[in-house]
Formats: structure tokens, C-alpha cells, sequence
């Protein structure tokens, strides 16, 4: 009885709204409906599970036909409904609230943006830039529109990929950076973690990034410890660790005088790591 009053007096306030969820309702109603929505998310666990195999052209092929489902669930209604949507967490509850005609069409919404991200990271396996664009632009306003901080955080990394890829590196560092501040609001450590990878990657490249690497390889060390991931925290000590050595013997072949304390920090790292490890294969 809740939601039904909560429905009414938003249908009241906005009658454009009670012709969304009509309509919706009518949708949801058909036969159609509900095999096309069960497909797709089928469709999206086929693709899912052909990536994790490496076979990239049947990930395309699924996530192309879940998309179609996916849009095709809605058909007119679609662009209704994004136009109903303002981007903010307040809106989307209030939408949910309306019934569950409603929360049967965001729920598709959902889908589309994890099949399109999913075909955007096999477009750029298979080294497809303008394909993956295309895919990653599309997802990207869905997640805004849904207010969903760590999908559109995963638009920014996989954007931030595509321009890695093209060379782009001061593009590339201010979509990275985007992404972990929204993970970071969102609470999300695994996803932060994966940017953080990323930005690490970008500067080890570099010439005179030494400390920016040390420090995000902190970064990630604190990543790693929210999301309570104990193999990752001794293998990113290990990597620093190495990250630290190969400084040092560069610098040492070089004629450079190596300071005790950066030569503790190593041997700390790297003891770190090795006491994981050692305690793992007791």
C-alpha cells in the first residue's frame, strides 16, 4: 500500500510520468517482454564468460545481440524514460518507488550499460578504437543518467585504455584520475585499484617519475587493504619492492651515493611480500 500511494501522488504530480509507467506496464504485460530481458542477460553471462576464454569475436557477437534485446525491450519508451531520469541517486529511487514497471525498465537500462562496456573492452582487444569509442560513449550517459558512480567510473578507465592506446597520455591521466575519485565516492576498492594499475603503467614509462610511481603504488597498497585483498598487497609489495631495486642499481651503475633510508624502504617491501608468501605455502 506504500508504494501505491507513492505512485499515485507521483503520477499526480507528473502526468507525463503516469504515461511512462502505462506504457510500461504494457510492455512489461507482453509475452515479449520478459523472454527478451531473460535472453539478454543471458546473453551478457555468454559474453562475460567467452572474454574470460579470450574468444573476443564471441563477445562481440553476443553483446550485439543483447543490445538489440536490451534496446528493443523499451522501443519508444527508452529515450522516455533517459528523459526522465536527471542524473541524480534522489531521481532514480523516486523512479523505483513509482512500481515495478519502472524498476523492470531500469533494470534493462543496467544490462545495456554492462553489455556495452563489455563490448567496448573487446573492441579495444581486438584493437577497434572508433568501435570501442562508440560503445564506451553510449554506456558512459547511461551511467550518468543512472547515477551509477562505479559504472561510469568504468567508462573513465576503459576510456582512459583508448587513449593509452592512441598516445594520448595527458587525456589518459585526467580520465584515470576521474575514475578514482568516483570509486573512492562510490567505496568501490577493487574498481580504484584497477585505475590506480593503470596510472602506474602510464608513468613507469616515464622518465622522472619515480616518486609519482612510489606514491601510487601506496595508493593502491590502501586500495588493496579496504578491499581486504591480502595476495594482491604482498604482490604490489613485491612490485614496488622491485619498482624500488631496479632504481637503485640504476642509479648505483650511474655512480649515484644510495641513502640508508631508501635502501630500508625496499628491504621493507620486499620482506613484506616474502612473509606473505612464505605464510601462504605453510
Amino acid at each position: 500500500q506504500g508504494r501505491e500511494l507513492i505512485q499515485m501522488t507521483a503520477e499526480a504530480e507528473d502526468p507525463g510520468l503516469k504515461e511512462l509507467i502505462t506504457a510500461l506496464e504494457g510492455l512489461q504485460a507482453t509475452d515479449s517482454w520478459g523472454s527478451s530481458k531473460e535472453r539478454a542477460g543471458i546473453l551478457l553471462e555468454n559474453a562475460e564468460s567467452a572474454r574470460a576464454t579470450k574468444q573476443t569475436d564471441r563477445v562481440l557477437d553476443y553483446c550485439a545481440e543483447a543490445v538489440t534485446l536490451s534496446v528493443g525491450c523499451l522501443g519508444e519508451q527508452r529515450q522516455v524514460l533517459l528523459g526522465a531520469l536527471d542524473g541524480t541517486q534522489e531521481k532514480v529511487m523516486a523512479l523505483m518507488d513509482s512500481g515495478e514497471a519502472m524498476e523492470g525498465a531500469l533494470d534493462v537500462l543496467v544490462t545495456e550499460v554492462q553489455i556495452r562496456q563489455l563490448s567496448a573492452e573487446a573492441h579495444m582487444d581486438k584493437g577497434q578504437v572508433q568501435e570501442a569509442k562508440g560503445e564506451l560513449e553510449v554506456a558512459e550517459e547511461l551511467s550518468a543518467k543512472l547515477s551509477d558512480e562505479v559504472e561510469t567510473a568504468r567508462c573513465l578507465r576503459s576510456r582512459g585504455m583508448l587513449c593509452l592506446m592512441q598516445k594520448d597520455v595527458k587525456t589518459a591521466e585526467d580520465l584515470l584520475r576521474r575514475s578514482i575519485e568516483l570509486c573512492r565516492a562510490a567505496e568501490d576498492p577493487k574498481e580504484e585499484a584497477a585505475a590506480i594499475k593503470l596510472l602506474i603503467k602510464l608513468y613507469r614509462q616515464s622518465e622522472g617519475m619515480f616518486e609519482r610511481v612510489c606514491g601510487l603504488y601506496h595508493e593502491l597498497l590502501e586500495a588493496l587493504q579496504r578491499g581486504e585483498d591480502a595476495h594482491g598487497v604482498s604482490m604490489t609489495l613485491l612490485k614496488l619492492g622491485q619498482f624500488r631495486l631496479e632504481k637503485h642499481l640504476a642509479d648505483t651503475s650511474k655512480g649515484v651515493e644510495l641513502e640508508f633510508a631508501d635502501l630500508e624502504m625496499t628491504d621493507l617491501d620486499l620482506g613484506g611480500a616474502l612473509e606473505y608468501l612464505l605464510v601462504r605455502n605453510e
